[in-house]
């Protein structure tokens, strides 16, 4: 009887080991929320398929989540909270954020934030319909002006734009989605859409392109003056010919350019930061990326933005950086 009662007990406590023992022989799989941005912008197909290669990748070691996002503010405000914990932002709001000024004056300024990547330059410049009398930046004074939805990093570029004009008082304001903005352009609800594009134009501009004739406003010598002295950060380039709709698409047309970082917060373990940088920055799955939006093909460290900012690189990205080469520290 003793012998059952023995043997009874150490399967018992085999059971238990087997039942109740976490991760005894099974690796604990680690949940990360990568933000990712508004119905119709780039960032949400683009993040989401690089949360689809992580998850098929790494299923055995990480969760990564692409939560839904209304755009780079409201990607920072929610890294300060500690909900998401990484995610697509702009270097202007960047700087914002981590020296409490700008759109985050009167806010103490959050350091716990760390660099990834650049993963573009992407556009800003007024949109709209070719019959429009809107011919300049400046004749933007009075009208309805679309912004992409609140939380949207476009907002304090764009009002920047308008003050350096001295017409931001002047205009009539809406926040919303790039898909409601663009169908807002496209039956005359709203007069210029006035909000980031991927890199150039959003791809809900290109979607209603084919239906109507959208003209890209260019900026003047004189206004391209007084933006330069209210927004440093915005860098004149140009759309690439036959490479966005509108009037004159064969030719060269002035937009302003501005950086995109992949910003993780420093409680993201080195390790996934480092796995997730490697596996996206692999050739063939830029390349596969880049098939779905084009800002993973451009993802590079983005060394001299950075320094302007002062913000370091995560240490996960640090070490991946240098081991390509880049001396850059942490």
């Amino acid at each position: 009887m003793k012998k059952k009662i023995c043997v009874l007990v150490a399967a018992i406590t085999l059971v238990s080991i087997f039942t109740f023992t976490p991760g005894a022989f099974a690796q604990e799989v680690k949940k990360y929320v990568y933000a990712s941005g508004t119905m119709g912008g780039s960032w949400r197909p683009a993040i989401g398929a690089a949360v689809q290669l992580i998850n098929e990748q790494f299923k055995d070691k990480y969760s990564f989540t692409a939560a839904s996002s209304q755009g780079a503010v409201y990607n920072l405000r929610l890294m300060t909270s500690g909900e998401f914990d990484m995610g697509w932002v702009y270097l202007p709001s960047l700087y914002d954020v981590w020296n409490g000024v700008g759109i985050f004056e009167g806010e103490k300024p959050f350091r716990e934030i760390t660099l990834v990547e650049k993963m573009i330059d992407q556009g800003i410049g007024p949109v709209v319909l070719d019959d429009s009398p809107i011919k300049t930046f400046s004749d933007m004074k009075g009208k309805h002006v679309c912004y992409g939805a609140a939380g949207s990093g476009g907002i304090p570029i764009a009002h920047a734009v308008l003050k350096a004009l001295g017409i931001k008082d002047t205009v009539k304001e809406t926040f919303v989605s790039f898909t409601a903005g663009a169908e807002a352009l496209k039956n005359r609800n709203v007069d210029v859409l006035l909000i980031p594009g991927g890199p150039y134009i959003s791809n809900s501009l290109i979607q209603i392109s084919r239906s109507v004739k959208l003209r890209v406003v260019e900026p003047t010598p004189e206004e391209v003056k007084k933006i330069r002295k209210e927004a440093p950060y915005l860098v004149l380039g140009v759309i690439p010919p036959n490479k966005a709709p509108g009037v004159n698409s064969d030719r060269e047309r002035k937009l302003y350019f501005y950086d995109v970082f992949w910003a993780a917060l420093p409680r993201v373990p080195s390790e996934v930061i480092y796995d997730v940088l490697s596996l996206t920055q692999d050739q063939k799955n830029k390349e596969m990326l880049g098939k779905v939006v084009r800002y993973w093909t451009t993802a590079e460290p983005g060394i001299a933005s950075l320094e302007q900012v002062g913000v370091p690189y995560h240490p996960g990205a640090a070490k991946y950086w240098q081991e390509k080469g880049n001396n850059k520290k942490a």
